[in-house]
């Protein structure tokens, strides 16, 4: 369905599968679909913990886990991070956030601390991976509610990625894909912007889903689909490498 929520958000390639994520706000629905690009079967999980939060974000990857983020959308904004297992199709409850709405998330290393870091149109919080406890958040207007992810370099420092489009209310009025690239400190707590690229494509729009992944042997790409799928039912998907 389209509307400003009603969009897919998260997406990822894991072996022959494309899993997405997105909101129904008629249904109360958080989607979770997974296409098996071999057998052409497509598979649909709904993955609420409650029907005040729908609207399921952009996800990371972590062995045969997503790690997912679901907000809700009206007063008061709160969200849900959840645990959904690949195998076993079943999910639960990571983080109860009750302060804004956590629309991206990601894993990286802080000083050799595994973190796991939430991003909010309006804040930033650092979690500890292992007890989920929080660490920090910072007021900061850095993520543009697609998609936001963290890499490392060989010396040792820390990017935070963000994506979007910069259109008002795309696909309507579309004008660039954007990625953003600042450089991050911790201690102090600071963004340096580095460089802004600029993506075009057909079909895909990143203001819908969008992510970086790396591959094992270092290189990156950027996988993104339109935000909804066309009169003919389909969804389109490009790959940046």
């Amino acid at each position: 369905m389209f509307g400003i929520h009603n969009h897919f958000q998260g997406i990822a390639k894991k072996g022959d599968l494309i899993l997405l994520t997105g909101g129904n706000k008629l249904k109360k629905e958080a989607d979770l679909f997974s296409i098996n690009l071999k057998s052409k079967i497509v598979q649909k999980n709904r993955i609420n913990l409650s029907d005040e939060l729908w609207h399921a974000g952009a996800f990371i990857i972590y062995k045969d886990d997503l790690i997912i983020p679901i907000e809700r959308l009206s007063q008061p904004l709160t969200s849900k991070i959840i645990q959904f297992n690949l195998k076993t199709k079943k999910h639960s409850l990571l983080i109860n956030k009750k302060t804004n709405k956590t629309g991206a998330l990601d894993i990286f290393y802080l000083n050799n601390q595994k973190m796991l870091v939430l991003f909010d149109p309006r804040e930033i919080g650092f979690y500890d991976f292992s007890s989920k406890k929080l660490i920090s958040s910072h007021n900061m207007e850095f993520f543009k509610g697609s998609s936001a992810k963290v890499i490392s370099d060989c010396n040792g420092k820390i990017f935070f990625l963000n994506f979007t489009n910069n259109g008002l209310f795309p696909p309507l009025l579309n004008k660039n894909n954007i990625l953003e690239l600042f450089e991050f400190t911790y201690n102090p707590f600071k963004l340096v912007h580095i460089k802004t690229y600029k993506y075009s494509c057909t079909y895909c729009n990143f203001r819908g889903a969008v992510n970086l992944q790396i591959s094992e042997g270092g290189e990156l790409s950027i996988l993104s689909s339109s935000m909804y799928l066309n009169s003919s039912k389909q969804l389109f998907i490009n790959e940046f490498k």
